[in-house]
């Protein structure tokens, strides 16, 4: 993926012993493993988990390998998968008159569609859970996948 920035970065982070190089997507990706290791609820973390899932858009379907941005293992035991993104960007419109960036979005929406279902189904079998995370001015949101009608929910 030669379009995508990567920041990597030597592990410097208390809850992270098992990576030595980290390799982060985005700012937001920085500040949530900040925002872990900060966290007294979290035992430790570690970024790009990696999961396969089956990429239904795909024509025939596809078996395709997917990096989750965090694991998290809380202290209570809960394991957590988190995907660090912006919900603004699992919307169907895009406001844009470009036809090739439509195209574009349309196919990373339903690429995502399929990763977010494999790892909510996933996480449901093995009793962890799966968030979304959106960053908001100085704080992050978590939402849930809904399977059924394709979309994020705001956990409160």
């Amino acid at each position: 993926m030669a379009g995508f920035k990567r920041i990597i970065v030597e592990n410097s982070y208390k809850k992270n012993k098992t990576q030595q190089k980290l390799c982060f997507r985005s700012n937001w990706e920085i500040n949530f493993a900040n925002f872990l290791d900060s966290n007294n609820n979290v035992a430790a973390w570690e970024n790009d988990f990696k999961i396969k899932y089956l990429d239904k858009f795909n024509h025939p379907p596809k078996i395709r390998k997917y990096l989750i941005d965090f694991k998290v293992q809380m202290k209570n035991g809960a394991i957590l998968l988190c995907e660090v993104k912006p919900i603004k960007s699992l919307q169907t419109r895009v406001s844009t008159n470009s036809i090739r960036y439509k195209r574009i979005h349309t196919s990373n929406l339903l690429k995502n569609y399929s990763k977010f279902e494999t790892t909510e189904i996933f996480c449901r079998k093995i009793g962890w859970k799966f968030f979304l995370v959106n960053k908001k001015e100085h704080h992050f949101e978590f939402y849930r996948w809904d399977v059924k009608d394709k979309k994020p929910i705001l956990i409160r």
